[in-house]
């Protein structure tokens, strides 16, 4: 397991090293579409969705998130929401409508999809 948290994830030991990070904007040109996005990052999803603010608003990707009761959900609810996102919680019948971000606290249904409307008409 590894974490951005340097006291630890889950009740393991951190270990502080360092590794060069960057943003999503940063990496994808202006003018590029991006189609989706995948975002697992063990509750730094919110930092994540920061770095990608252009992206969001250039591209509005389909966003496949994961969401942890201890995570900063509504943080990715609030960013996610100032670029006109709605909320899927992916289910085993498959992606259920939701008004916001809820996680699972049995831990088993984790992601949620999160598409604008322009997205979902294409």
């Amino acid at each position: 397991s590894s974490s951005l948290d340097p006291n630890g994830f889950r009740n393991v030991p951190g270990e502080l090293i360092t590794v060069p990070v960057t943003s999503i904007d940063a990496v994808v040109p202006a003018g590029v579409k991006v189609d989706i996005a995948k975002i697992d990052v063990e509750k730094f999803e919110h930092c994540v969705l920061n770095g990608m603010a252009r992206v969001l608003a250039e591209s509005q990707p389909a966003i496949v998130i994961e969401c942890l009761p201890d995570g900063p959900y509504e943080a990715v609810e609030r960013i996610l929401s100032k670029f006109g996102y709605r909320f899927y919680h992916l289910r085993c019948q498959g992606p259920v409508p939701v008004s916001g971000i809820v996680p699972d606290t049995s831990g088993r249904f984790r992601n949620y999809l999160c598409r604008t409307q322009d997205s979902i008409a294409c």
